[in-house]
């Protein structure tokens, strides 16, 4: 763990918190300091998208960028749900569109345009395929379509189907409470701005966020 931070330059910043566990999930809470002048998680704010594949930004930060993270998603009602290919920065005091998103239903449409919209990112499978630099980059609305139906087709409790819709796991009627049950053994720690998530001992990803109000937000 010390060498993997000292790889990415955070030894000196972050320390290791007490370590959390609920089944066959394990996270380490990672604290420490800010890592630097970055706009809060509420100047961030989704905006819109102005075609399939694109999603829009603004910072009301005047004097701090501001960080979209990687694989966020936007899901609403009549319109077709988005999630960022990647990470993305927006500067202060501005807006940015970025047009290498993804689609995650493959038959609905409609664009968002001020509406109300639920934000969560990406499960873990699809986060993983998005790490190839080809797909991430790749500016087609559909990109991930394929990757949704296989991760569907391997859930048990998801019905059957052809169509790529991440919605459909997301909409499953315990989804909501089971899943505030489970985050609920992961409350964050003081001071901690990111983990290192482990699965049946298995680390399957590391997360830090620019401070500790970010990691609280997200």
């Amino acid at each position: 763990m010390a060498s993997l931070l000292e790889t990415l330059g955070f030894v000196k910043r972050i320390g290791v918190g007490e370590v959390q566990s609920d089944e066959e999930m394990t996270v380490i809470p990672l604290v420490g300091d800010s890592l630097g002048e970055v706009a809060s998680p509420e100047a961030l704010q989704f905006r819109r998208t102005t075609t399939y594949g694109s999603m829009q930004y603004d910072n009301t930060d005047q004097y701090n960028p501001a960080i979209v993270p990687a694989n966020m998603m936007v899901r609403g009602k009549s319109a077709q749900d988005h999630a960022m290919s990647g990470s993305g920065v927006v500067l202060a005091a501005s807006e940015r569109l970025f047009e290498n998103a993804c689609c995650i239903e493959s038959s609905q449409g409609g664009y968002f345009s001020g509406q109300k919209v639920d934000e969560d990112v990406l499960p873990v499978g699809l986060r993983k395929a998005l790490l190839d630099p080809s797909l991430r980059r790749q500016n087609s609305y559909d990109k991930l379509w394929g990757r949704i139906r296989t991760w569907l087709s391997g859930l048990r409790k998801v019905r059957p189907s052809d169509r790529a819709h991440l919605r459909d796991f997301f909409d499953q009627p315990d989804y909501k409470e089971a899943l505030e049950d489970f985050a609920a053994a992961f409350e964050p720690v003081e001071g901690q701005i990111g983990a290192l998530i482990l699965f049946n001992g298995v680390p399957i990803g590391l997360e830090i966020m620019p401070s500790a109000e970010h990691w609280a937000a997200y």
